[in-house]
């Protein structure tokens, strides 16, 4: 662990997560001895790997706690590769880089208790409820307040950390995306755009697996304009237009030209403010007057020229262009000699889990820098030999070679 740039000291003998509990007790401690208000975030690694190159390594209390734990097998659990999504993502599994529901929903453990979530608890806008139970969140930044459609994008490759993710050939260079996903009881939707054009849209409310893509039906061609509008206005989207992304949406009952101006506008000019409300036919070729979400080539982060064009046209000023630095001037750094540690199983023993400072640091010494990287990026076959040193390949992976080490 390295404390202010410092180079990194080695706790040898102990497993990073109980060196990681062990500080962060002792700065609680003290922090609560202060009579000042204090943020503290305490974010271990595990169960993350180096590179994906060996299993996750428990600690040794933990090490034989599950041995029939298996994964549940629901429908969408390796589908065969018949199914309707496109051929280059369907034997790609599950992970955390993917807009699928496995990937995105996360579990909350607010509140563990015998009597459950307290009733006024909608699990959605939280932080404001657990100040005002009673109360009303109000539309504000930061309330709290619930959102029916959510954005989720990726850039770059796409590893898989498990020790089989060479045999499943990753990384995957593919994976750049835009999806929007919308939530309600009656318009539950998914749909997504690929940096190579393909899409994917999921009836989230009868297809709850995700596995039968909608694009290309004909009966389904209005939604897909109306998400794809609703898409090209929210992968920009700051502030309000976030919270109530309808709102840009002005159609005329007489007009198909998209306008994204605030102001009233002369004819039958409507605001909306649902799927359901914008699903109403008058304004198909409105919504079909829109360009598609699309990428001009596959790169590994977001550029505007990349992913134009926007809706509204200015939306491009929320992506933060203003305050964004050049990154030419980046200095890579590269693994140095090989560190190992061939005990590692044997810690994080139950004894160890209490332990205190003063045992941690009583075997504790800073890596050299003989033991850290160099300043420097071998090139061609050194880094090869490089790479191959510091994890002990005969021949070195394609996720090496292709710049992951």
């Amino acid at each position: 662990m390295s404390q202010n740039g410092e180079n990194p000291v080695y706790y040898e003998g102990w497993h990073f997560t109980d060196v990681v509990r062990t500080k962060a007790l002792a700065r609680l401690e003290y922090l609560l001895s202060q009579d000042q208000p204090y943020y503290l975030q305490i974010a271990p690694y595990s169960p993350h790997v180096q590179n994906d190159v060996n299993q996750p390594i428990p600690l040794a209390r933990h090490m034989n706690l599950f041995p029939d734990a298996k994964a549940p097998r629901l429908p969408n659990y390796n589908p065969p590769p018949t199914r309707s999504r496109p051929k280059r993502v369907a034997g790609l599994p599950g992970g955390k880089a993917l807009f699928f529901s496995e990937d995105t929903n996360l579990p909350f453990a607010g509140f563990l208790r015998p009597n459950g979530l307290p009733s006024w608890t909608d699990s959605w806008s939280l932080l404001e409820q657990w100040k005002n139970p009673g109360g009303n969140t109000g539309d504000k930044p930061g309330g709290g307040n619930s959102k029916k459609t959510l954005n989720v994008e990726f850039w770059g490759s796409c590893t898989i950390e498990a020790p089989n993710g060479r045999e499943l050939e990753a990384p995957f260079s593919n994976t750049t995306y835009k999806t929007l996903r919308i939530l309600g009881e009656n318009e539950p939707w998914l749909f997504t755009v690929w940096c190579n054009g393909d899409m994917e849209m999921y009836d989230t409310a009868n297809d709850p697996y995700e596995l039968y893509n909608l694009v290309g039906q004909a009966e389904y061609e209005q939604v897909l304009n109306r998400l794809n509008a609703l898409l090209l206005e929210t992968k920009s989207c700051a502030m309000g237009s976030c919270r109530d992304p309808w709102h840009i949406f002005t159609p005329t009952s007489n007009s198909s030209i998209p306008n994204a101006t605030m102001a009233s506008h002369a004819g039958d000019t409507v605001k909306l403010s649902s799927l359901k409300q914008a699903m109403n036919s008058k304004y198909d070729a409105y919504f079909a007057s829109f360009p598609r979400v699309h990428f001009e080539t596959r790169i590994q982060y977001q550029d505007i020229k990349n992913e134009a064009p926007f809706y509204p046209s200015y939306a491009a000023e929320a992506l933060g262009s203003a305050d964004r630095r050049p990154t030419d001037n980046f200095i890579s750094s590269n693994p140095g000699v090989a560190f190992r540690d061939n005990n590692y199983y044997e810690y994080g023993t139950a004894a160890q889990r209490n332990a205190t400072l003063e045992q941690i640091y009583a075997n504790a010494r800073n890596l050299t820098a003989e033991e850290i990287a160099t300043t420097s990026k071998p090139k061609g076959r050194q880094a090869e030999k490089t790479a191959m040193k510091r994890w002990g390949f005969q021949s070195l992976p394609e996720w090496i070679q292709l710049g992951h080490d």
